[in-house]
């Protein structure tokens, strides 16, 4: 990565604290990821910056998101890795912005489909009281999506719904005239 790069990065995932990056910061930076790929990189910090954190991320933050990202499920996170993914991107977000919230994580489709499944809304708005409730109710339908991916994948080679599916689906509509 350049060091123009990482100065991109750091105005990224800083401008949330309304912080800008200095030289100093952007040194430190540069010299312990000039080795990673700036597209790798960029999304580690999207995740960073979706999770709820404590302060000012620091680069050893940011070096467990790209760790987590190469491993072989780059998808695979924990269910309090996705639990705490969620209630960022609600404190984020909000409840009005549910579709751009999706979109923040799409690299993750599990947590997002645990999220729509709980129901965002619900996750934005539950009180203190019934936070550990719904937690329960996140990690329960977080393992049973990745339970449900794992069977897919032993069954069909890959997660989802067969790429044919959707040239058999395209036919389909093409000849019903839908």
């Amino acid at each position: 990565m350049k060091q123009s790069e990482v100065q991109q990065l750091l105005t990224f995932v800083l401008a949330d604290h309304g912080i800008s990056p200095t030289a100093e910061k952007t040194s430190v930076w540069f010299e312990v990821v000039k080795h990673i790929e700036f597209p790798l990189a960029m999304k580690a910090a999207k995740v960073l910056v979706s999770s709820k954190t404590y302060g000012i991320p620091k680069v050893s933050d940011f070096l467990k998101v790209v760790d987590e990202l190469t491993k072989p499920d780059n998808d695979r996170l924990t269910g309090e890795e996705a639990w705490r993914m969620a209630l960022g991107i609600a404190a984020k977000y909000g409840a009005e912005r549910g579709p751009e919230a999706s979109a923040s994580i799409a690299d993750y489709p599990r947590v997002v489909h645990a999220i729509r499944t709980t129901g965002y809304r619900l996750i934005c708005h539950t009180d203190d009281t019934q936070l550990p409730f719904l937690r329960k109710t996140f990690l329960e339908l977080y393992d049973k999506v990745i339970e449900r991916d794992e069977i897919d994948k032993k069954i069909t080679g890959h997660i989802g719904a067969p790429p044919q599916l959707a040239v058999i689906t395209a036919d389909l509509v093409k000849k019903l005239g839908v």
